[in-house]
């Protein structure tokens, strides 16, 4: 399925990485897209209505860049920076 990425179209979006913290995940979100990476988040506005996340964050990739936004993420990961999470808990691994 092709899905719309500010207008421009993407491959089948996949899984990155899910998060329980809107700041981590809007960070990597940030960091991803400034390398040119587009990215959905899923569960945004709805993960943190009350004192604790009401469903996880979902960090959503086109399939074709997933293996690039890994390697943008892993120095950070490597050397222990939590400034980012930097897909702290990636899924699929």
């Amino acid at each position: 399925m092709i899905l719309v990425k500010d207008g421009r179209p993407c491959d089948e979006w996949v899984l990155y990485s899910t998060f329980d913290s809107l700041l981590n995940a809007s960070l990597t979100r940030g960091f991803l897209e400034a390398e040119g990476i587009p990215c959905l988040l899923e569960n945004e506005y709805t993960a943190t209505t009350g004192y604790a996340p009401a469903a996880p964050l979902r960090l959503l990739v086109p399939a074709s860049l997933l293996v690039r936004a890994r390697e943008l993420c892993e120095p950070a990961e490597n050397t222990g920076n939590d400034s980012g999470g930097a897909g702290r808990d990636r899924t699929g691994e």
